[in-house]
């Protein structure tokens, strides 16, 4: 989801930014990222709104400055990690520049070649959260994404994520949307979803984050009931430019048909591993739209 609320990301915009991505030498992309964030949040007065907003919900209300510098610094941030996004091939962003913390959580389900529900969010380089992995646990991998407004621009960055060896399923109104990852995920495979965005029509789970109401999606709590396998937090940072944080927490089981209460714990649990993590990195929570919204 870009922060100018997906108006100005279509499919002409993300084909200039994949090339600059691309072709610019590793010096200039440091410089010029940055740059284009903080034209963004001059630009995007509702989006830099939500941003503060964000960054209270984890910090309470701070000085004028200080809640201004990291505003910047989200968007700053996020124009590294949509950058990475877009040229996964370049030689500086392969998954050894990555610094794993709590991979040995899934040697366990890797070895009995289980397959893992990846639930991630707009944390950081979102798209590399899982694929950094790839050296550890070599098993087909699936990202699984909201359609877009511009189905276009869509299925050009998907076919960027497909040069890493990704697979993008796109979600749309129906339920059966879902079963080819039901299948993936029952023949050994790693799904990946992020779970800090609802959907519009859909089921939602309630929880709190950082003592805020907050909505997770059912259907992912479902999907890994249903087919047995567990959800696993897997969320990313950016430790400087090219380096990259990956941090794997608990696993959490779901029963196949759990009743709300059950669901409501298991969120809370997923919830309280997101605010460890957003807490060390505030200014890496791409969280752009409001509860309502269903852009990407």
């Amino acid at each position: 989801m870009p922060p100018s609320g997906g108006r100005h990301y279509g499919l002409r915009y993300r084909r200039w930014a994949a090339w600059g991505a691309r072709r610019s030498p590793a010096w200039f992309i440091r410089i010029v990222a940055p740059f284009i964030g903080t034209c963004f949040a001059l630009f995007v007065p509702k989006t830099r709104a939500r941003v503060l907003a964000n960054l209270r919900r984890i910090h309470g209300t701070r000085g004028e400055l200080e809640e201004l510098r990291d505003v910047l610094a989200t968007f700053k941030n996020f124009a590294g990690a949509l950058t990475e996004s877009l040229a996964p091939q370049r030689g500086f962003y392969h998954p050894e520049e990555y610094r794993v913390r709590g991979a040995e959580k899934l040697d366990q389900f890797s070895q009995a070649r289980k397959g893992m529900l990846f639930v991630t969010a707009h944390v950081g380089p979102w798209d590399a959260a899982a694929t950094g992995l790839r050296g550890r646990i070599r098993v087909p991998l699936m990202m699984l994404m909201a359609a877009e407004g511009d189905a276009d621009a869509g299925a050009f960055h998907d076919s960027l994520r497909s040069m890493s060896s990704v697979t993008v399923l796109r979600i749309g109104e129906s339920e059966l949307d879902v079963l080819p990852a039901l299948a993936h995920l029952e023949a050994g495979g790693i799904v990946v979803a992020q779970f800090d965005r609802v959907l519009e029509g859909k089921r939602n789970v309630e929880t709190q984050l950082f003592g805020q109401d907050f909505l997770v999606p059912e259907g992912l709590f479902r999907l890994a009931g249903l087919a047995k396998v567990p959800m696993v937090p897997v969320f990313s940072a950016s430790l400087g430019f090219a380096r990259r944080l990956i941090e794997v927490g608990q696993p959490i089981f779901v029963e196949k048909k759990a009743q709300r209460a059950q669901l409501q714990e298991c969120a809370s649990r997923l919830v309280v591993q997101l605010e460890r993590h957003l807490a060390a990195f505030p200014t890496q929570w791409f969280h752009f739209v409001p509860p309502d919204s269903i852009e990407e």
